[in-house]
């Protein structure tokens, strides 16, 4: 079973993205709260704008970028493949503003942290508070610099692993193929607990009278998961395809009401650490991007 994370990490992300799922959210008005819910995108959506905090906190010349007027974001943004005219949306991308536009944007980057309830330690809001603000309007993107994919593993890790390998090498060829320089990167969470309540068997929510609690074969479960994800290609040139940065990051989640710890594997996740990857999708963007 993987370690308690015990040491302080270079970038908050991870942890502010355990603390948040601690919270358990009502997907619909009336309905049950659930840390975790399948059909529900929050979770995805907080990992990506965790990475972006991370990914400016990391790249100077990315602030100065943004606040110059040069980097736009969008939140599900739809982009299309040239070549296979296939069209796929991506929680997070950073790409070049269109100076003529008019329309009013739709949020700011850090009211959304605000609509997704991300959870913040005082000292974490001061490093939110230090980076400058993105107007994010729905536009659509181009010339694209960064895309973002997020996803999960929580359960029934059998189905999702063909899933995760599925969505995720699905989305290189479509960042790529709006510009070879685009940098493809992406975020897996995986569910390290033992036990898991299901939103989708349980719909009375994690403390009905009667719960079907699922079971995992720890660690199996999580290794397998990982393993897949290693079959994803990866890239350090262009030309090539597959991910220019990849990130795996390992949960305690029981779904359960209980607070959601972070886990360490160094030997499972050698190169896919979540630090590692935020640091590189900088280096990239440095190298392929300073304007």
């Amino acid at each position: 079973m993987p370690n308690p994370s015990m040491h302080p990490a270079k970038f908050i992300g991870p942890a502010v993205l355990a603390a948040t799922l601690s919270v358990p959210r009502q997907r619909k008005k009336n309905g049950p709260a659930w840390q975790y819910h399948s059909r529900s995108d929050h979770h995805s959506k907080v990992i990506c704008l965790l990475m972006a905090i991370d990914l400016m906190t990391a790249s100077d010349i990315l602030r100065r970028d943004i606040l110059n007027g040069r980097v736009a974001c969008g939140i599900n943004h739809v982009m299309k493949d040239y070549e296979s005219k296939r069209e796929k949306a991506f929680d997070l991308v950073f790409h070049r503003p269109v100076h003529h536009e008019t329309a009013r944007p739709a949020t700011t980057f850090k009211n959304l942290l605000k609509v997704y309830g991300v959870v913040l330690t005082h000292e974490q809001q001061k490093v939110v508070d230090a980076l400058p603000d993105i107007p994010v309007r729905d536009v659509k993107a181009h010339g694209v610099y960064i895309a973002f994919e997020a996803k999960a593993a929580m359960t029934e890790f059998g189905k999702a692993r063909p899933r995760l390998f599925d969505e995720l090498n699905s989305s290189h060829p479509t960042i790529h193929g709006d510009t070879d320089r685009a940098i493809a990167a992406g975020c897996v969470m995986i569910n390290v607990a033992d036990t898991f309540i299901s939103p989708l068997r349980n719909p009375d929510g994690p403390h009905a009278s009667t719960l079907e609690i699922s079971a995992h074969k720890q660690p199996k479960s999580f290794e397998d998961v990982v393993d897949k994800i290693h079959e994803l290609p990866l890239r350090s040139v262009h030309g090539k395809p597959g991910f220019d940065a990849l990130g795996i990051i390992a949960v305690e989640c029981r779904n359960d009401g209980t607070p959601v710890v972070l886990r360490e594997a160094p030997d499972v996740l050698k190169d896919y650490e979540y630090d590692g990857m935020i640091s590189r999708v900088a280096h990239l963007y440095e190298s392929y991007f300073s304007h």
